[in-house]
């Protein structure tokens, strides 16, 4: 499909004079791998908080099953309450620092995961995941932008990972690490180009009574395709595919599935007792210490700085938010819990605390000035 049409688009710069230099416009990958980070924020704040949030200790009287409940965020509950608060009053540089805290926090569960609750190891199955890798990271060197090659691969990756022993949610985290994230063509180039195409287009003299039976608008149009999928990076398209699948099926199901609290004992005895306790401790009281205390000391060492519409109350307010813990929370509860009053003793102790943070951090939030936003 690439090739027929690059054949249309080297039939459109025919026609059309001097024709368009596209490598003046191309993001060339670096050449460790197409992979860009996250962001680039100039020293900006998330790094330092996520850091010591993950390696304080968490009371409770499972280390393990605390750890990953007091660390365990839940990216788009925080995105969705940022933007209900209003755009004005929340500045974008601590939207980008939640977003970020977020997905370093799910992919460092994910970690725990595979640390905590890996049960025997399997070399063969761990050799053949090895060798996933080592593909992926030769698509990625030789800029290979087919989502569909990423896909198969990764579904063999899941597999191996699957039968080696290790939680199969760490090859979802491998993968994402290997899908190229750059574009061929810069937004200006694009601009450049899709003008050139629309006037190609319109000027193409009219030959029959339909679109399909003139060839140089059809050439124009696979041309304006390609050059629409070029400015888009393979790791937006294939997020982009993903989102309403992942938003209004697999999420809403996990929900309904794992959300369930059935409590055996008393109410008073699911209070007391140190399983919901130790969850509800960690999230609400450990995670917003651990982000505030991390983000004041990376300033004050001068690893950070805050940006500058975002004030010490935001980062107050963002902490607490960050205690929510709803989806890997009780997706880890499960894995450590298994079925029976545990696991819903856990999940009391998820949901309370995931409704006391959000609704003590929108609070603070809502009290800062709109002009210090």
């Amino acid at each position: 499909m690439r090739a027929l049409r690059g054949g249309h688009q080297a039939m459109l710069d025919a026609d059309e004079p001097g024709g368009f230099d596209a490598q003046a416009h191309v993001h060339h990958a670096p050449a460790g791998g197409g992979v860009a980070p996250i962001a680039s924020l100039d020293r900006r704040l998330p790094n330092p908080g996520q850091l010591q949030d993950h390696i304080k200790p968490h009371p409770g009287h499972v280390v393990g099953n605390e750890l990953a409940d007091g660390f365990l965020l839940n990216t788009s509950k925080r995105r969705s309450l940022t933007a209900v608060l209003g755009g004005k009053r929340i500045p974008l540089a601590l939207t980008i620092f939640l977003t970020a805290l977020a997905i370093v926090d799910d992919i460092a569960a994910v970690l725990v995961i595979a640390i905590f609750y890996t049960a025997g190891i399997s070399t063969a199955a761990l050799i053949g995941g090895a060798g996933c890798v080592v593909v992926l990271t030769a698509l990625n060197l030789l800029h290979v932008r087919w989502p569909i090659a990423y896909i198969v691969i990764g579904l063999l990756l899941w597999l191996a990972v699957l039968k080696s022993g290790i939680h199969a949610t760490v090859a979802g985290v491998v993968l994402a690490f290997f899908i190229p994230s750059r574009t061929r063509i810069d937004p200006a180039g694009f601009v450049h180009r899709a003008r050139g195409l629309l006037s190609h287009f319109e000027r193409a003299p009219q030959r029959g009574s339909g679109l399909l039976v003139n060839d140089e608008q059809q050439a124009a149009l696979h041309a304006l395709e390609e050059a629409a999928e070029d400015v888009q990076s393979p790791l937006h398209r294939l997020e982009h595919a993903l989102h309403p699948w992942v938003s209004f099926l697999i999420m809403p199901v996990f929900a309904f599935a794992n959300a369930g609290v059935i409590l055996d004992t008393s109410a008073a005895d699911a209070i007391t007792h140190p399983v919901p306790l130790g969850v509800f401790a960690g999230l609400l009281l450990g995670k917003p210490a651990g982000i505030f205390l991390a983000a004041w000391l990376a300033v004050r060492l001068g690893i950070a700085e805050l940006p500058s519409a975002v004030r010490w109350s935001h980062i107050h307010g963002a902490g607490w938010l960050g205690g929510i813990g709803f989806t890997m929370s009780l997706f880890v509860a499960s894995l450590a819990f298994g079925t029976g009053p545990m696991l819903a003793l856990a999940k009391l102790g998820i949901l309370a605390a995931s409704a006391s943070a959000a609704c003590i951090g929108s609070i603070l939030l809502l009290r800062i000035p709109r002009q210090a936003s």
